[in-house]
């Protein structure tokens, strides 16, 4: 791994590294805000059964045509729960897609959105920490070449 040379950073390069991860972390957090609006449908019966999950799979509707009433109980529990597993299945869909637009590839695995949301943090902090250090490197930089 290269060390960090201070005196070979430029200002235009911190401009630069700034930009890039202020865009970064913007789409991160757009991403993040738009996870929690993701919802999921899914259908049994030929339509006559809907399920609606949210982001997290949590079940907060179940739509039952009259007609589907005819089935007996026990197939008619199978059907809700391929209803359900269908909205939960494009609810994590949707997810995926809309974290690979940000992500890349690494979206594509198994996610926590909890400990997603942490690293979120974490990388931020540690942005504001490494944009104090740069700040402190060329400030120690401009006083020791006397230059601005």
């Amino acid at each position: 791994m290269a060390t960090f040379d201070p005196s070979a950073l430029h200002p235009s390069d911190l401009d630069r590294m700034l930009s890039e991860s202020e865009r970064s972390l913007r789409r991160l957090h757009g991403a993040m805000s738009e996870l929690g609006a993701v919802t999921g449908v899914g259908q049994a019966a030929d339509g006559l059964i809907r399920a609606l999950v949210d982001h997290g799979g949590r079940l907060r509707d179940v739509a039952l045509d009259p007609r589907v009433m005819r089935q007996d109980s026990r197939a008619l529990a199978e059907l809700i729960t391929e209803a359900v597993r269908g909205a939960q299945d494009d609810a994590f869909r949707k997810s995926q897609e809309l974290l690979a637009s940000v992500l890349g590839d690494d979206a594509r695995n198994p996610f926590d959105l909890d400990a997603l949301r942490g690293r979120f943090q974490a990388a931020e902090e540690a942005f504001a920490r490494s944009l104090d250090g740069h700040a402190d490197a060329l400030s120690g930089f401009r006083r020791t070449d006397g230059t601005v």
